[in-house]
């Protein structure tokens, strides 16, 4: 019987292997050796019989003996314990795929099943007949192959020429639902109804017809009537006179294999036409191998070489030379991790420039991530994204992080990065100029911040036109410039200085004065902090400024008012009347010359703060929207702005913000009430409202005198201040009426 059982398995395309575990004196596992082995196993794995046979797996070193090495380390409590195993896992072997499945067959011993190889025809037996046969072999040692015959899942039959059972293993015992015993002498009729019985008997006169071992799918009912599809190999027994004795058979239950398949098909198609569509390319790097087992066909697009180029690339015909060393240095520090902690999934990103087929080197990013694959090895999977665009985009933004949008020039981040750089020794001595843009909030105050923008252009056009190409230019505030001269002597920074002014004091410019004011430092020694010298060049600038900015200032406030009376003749006209009132109500309450002069003056430009109202808002004909109402009752605070900017006509500025202001505290902006208010203000309200009342105005005519004069009685208490309301009726109007008499 034992050569019926090695003749079945010798000729089973099925690989079997047959070991022995090695455990050392504390029952630990150590290894395991090879008994028995049949050809199809010795040809799955690419060995022969005599390399295997009495060899221990860490002699061997196929690729089936990793894989089991790795597997039996895994399980070696329930190797110990003699607990039965069944596993089956994929593997490569002679760069195919394989299945290998393993029974762990308890007191030390365990099999291997491999399956890849078509079946070839059976070797030949013994010359007796089939019975002499059974009847010798029965009594011989039949362990080794009735452990393997009873604990593979396998359905093992054996028959006589006569199609009577004469072996019936325990898988097909499970699988008909009938007792070995009870089949043994018997016929398929014992084991299928009629019908099935009769098919099978006409296969098993097919094989005695060949005389060849025959492979086919079948689909059988099981005992729930479900149908299953096994793989059936049949085969003749001949004795070695090629006298026929008999026939085996071997079912091996494939319904969730092909199950398996279809479905890994399927996806195999789905994902393959995802790989085959996505732009970014996807890869599989076998480090244990030191190559690539997979590569999407996207690297054309993103690499130009081609599927099979790129799997054969070393890592310097992939990316660029000056970043293999980091990059291999970064990928050593992810492996490491992932070793050392192989159950936290993590990707690691990696930006590098690759190689292109045209000889252009393309941003790439990866993101890798590790896994072990079923030998053991550890595998990368990396999906490599064409961040070209991105990196562009990056650089633009870079470019625009160091440039001042209004002016062009660098920005105060540029200038403190410059300054390091340039802080060394071989660039002494380094000069610095700063310099500061004379009266910008008097400007965008009056005129907006257009026209204030406009100034800054100018400065910066200036500034360029009069440095070198290698003097670093930069805005690093509001109205501040620094400008960075290596190699520069404090004779030659002054001597730009000069040019810088000279071209200012050219240029024309429509609201207003260009003026700078100009500071240095320079750095002659190694010792000399650059913040010192920063220091020093803004000390220098403000005493520059303390000097030049308050007559500027002064000419500026000349020049908005110029600005008003171009922009509209009846506010000049209405200035120089309203001037000429608070002259007269500030003699007739008796201040001094000086008080008197501040009347005159605060009448003058009570309204210098309408420059920023439209022309259109200040002739409209008829009623004002409140939104626009809204927008002339900002003149005070804007005229607030712009005088108190300039020394000489702070005070003055106060009292233009509160001119309209009310006795009652009804007015605007503070809504401040009485004598709170400055004397000065309430005398501007009353001169202000009489010429405002007997002037004529885009949306109406203007009052009589008499009429005028009857509405500031009215309001003397509640508008106006009841006692410069009394002055002016009483001493200033007859006065007036006098003057226009003569």
């Amino acid at each position: 019987m034992e050569n019926i059982y090695k003749h079945i398995v010798d000729t089973s395309t099925v690989g079997y292997a047959y070991y022995r575990i090695i455990y050392d004196n504390q029952g630990r596992f150590i290894d395991y050796v090879y008994v028995e082995v049949n050809p199809s196993f010795i040809e799955s794995i690419g060995a022969s019989a005599d390399g295997l046979i009495g060899k221990q797996g860490t002699e061997v070193f196929g690729e089936v003996d990793q894989y089991l090495l790795i597997f039996l380390k895994q399980n070696v409590d329930k190797l110990v314990k003699g607990q039965i195993i069944d596993h089956t896992a994929t593997i490569i072997s002679l760069n195919q795929p394989i299945a290998i499945k393993i029974n762990i067959l308890g007191n030390g011993h365990f099999i291997t099943e491999i399956q890849n190889k078509p079946l070839e025809k059976a070797d030949k037996s013994s010359d007796a007949t089939m019975q002499k046969v059974l009847e010798q072999e029965l009594s011989d040692n039949r362990h080794l192959m009735n452990s393997l015959m009873d604990n593979t899942p396998d359905v093992i039959y054996i028959k006589n020429t006569e199609g009577k059972y004469l072996f019936f293993n325990k898988a097909a015992e499970k699988f008909s639902g009938k007792k070995a015993s009870d089949i043994l002498g018997k016929g398929v009729d014992s084991v299928y109804p009629l019908e099935v019985a009769q098919k099978l008997t006409s296969r098993d006169q097919e094989i005695y017809d060949k005389k060849e071992i025959i492979v086919s799918e079948e689909k059988v009912a099981d005992l729930l009537g479900n149908i299953q599809t096994y793989l059936s190999t049949k085969g003749p027994i001949f004795d070695e006179n090629q006298e026929l004795l008999g026939m085996f058979g071997i079912s091996r239950n494939i319904t969730d294999r092909i199950q398996s398949e279809e479905k890994s098909h399927e996806s195999e198609i789905k994902y393959r036409r995802i790989t085959e569509n996505v732009a970014d390319v996807i890869s599989v790097f076998n480090i244990t191998k030191g190559k690539f087992s997979f590569i999407s066909p996207s690297i054309v697009n993103l690499r130009g070489f081609s599927i099979e180029e790129a799997m054969t690339q070393e890592l310097n015909e992939i990316i660029e030379l000056d970043a293999i060393e980091s990059f291999e240095e970064t990928m050593a520090e992810n492996l490491s991790e992932f070793i050392s902690n192989p159950k936290i999934k993590q990707n690691y990103t990696n930006e590098v420039k690759m190689l292109h087929k045209n000889g252009e080197k393309v941003w790439t990013e990866i993101s890798t991530s590790f896994e072990y694959n079923s030998l053991g090895q550890i595998e990368s999977v990396n999906i490599i994204r064409n961040i070209e665009e991105r990196k562009r985009s990056e650089e633009i933004m870079r470019q625009l992080s160091y440039y001042d949008q209004l002016t062009g020039l660098y920005n105060r981040r540029f200038y403190e990065e410059e300054l390091k750089r340039l802080d060394t020794d071989r660039n002494l001595p380094i000069a610095l100029i700063m310099a500061d843009l004379n009266g910008l909030k008097l400007v965008n105050d009056a005129f907006g911040h257009l026209e204030g923008d406009k100034l800054m252009k100018k400065i910066a056009k200036i500034l360029r036109m009069a440095c070198r190409s290698d003097e670093i230019i930069s805005r690093i505030g509001g109205d501040e410039f620094v400008i960075l001269m290596p190699e520069t002597k404090g004779d030659e920074a002054r001597k730009l200085i000069a040019r810088i002014n000279k071209l200012v004091s050219e240029e024309v410019v429509e609201h207003g004065m260009l003026s700078l004011s100009i500071g240095c430092g320079v750095k002659e020694k190694t010792t000399d902090e650059m913040q010192e010298i920063f220091r020093e060049a803004e000390d220098d600038m403000y005493r520059h400024k303390l000097a030049e900015s308050s007559s500027m200032r002064s000419k500026t406030i000349n020049l908005i008012m110029n600005s008003l009376y171009e922009k509209s003749q009846r506010e000049m006209l209405h200035s120089n009347r309203v001037s000429a009132l608070c002259k007269l109500i500030a003699t007739e309450m008796k201040f001094d010359q000086e008080g008197v002069n501040q009347a005159k003056i605060a009448g003058l430009v009570h309204d210098i703060g309408k420059i920023g109202i439209s022309n259109i808002i200040l002739d409209k004909e008829g009623k004002l929207t409140r939104s626009e109402w809204e927008e002339v009752k900002k003149h005070c605070e804007v005229g607030y702005r712009i005088l108190s900017s300039v020394n000489e006509f702070s005070e003055i500025a106060e009292f233009v913000l509160s001119h309209q202001e009310r006795w009652d505290g009804k007015g605007y902006p503070q809504g401040l009430k009485g004598e709170v208010i400055p004397v000065q203000s309430r005398i501007i309200a009353v001169a202000d409202s009489f010429d405002a009342m007997t002037s004529n105005r885009a949306y109406r005519l203007g009052m009589s005198d008499e009429e005028a004069l009857n509405e500031i009685r009215k309001c003397a208490g509640s508008q106006f201040d009841p006692d410069i309301a009394r002055v002016f009726l009483e001493k200033v109007v007859p006065k007036m009426a006098k003057t226009e008499e003569n």
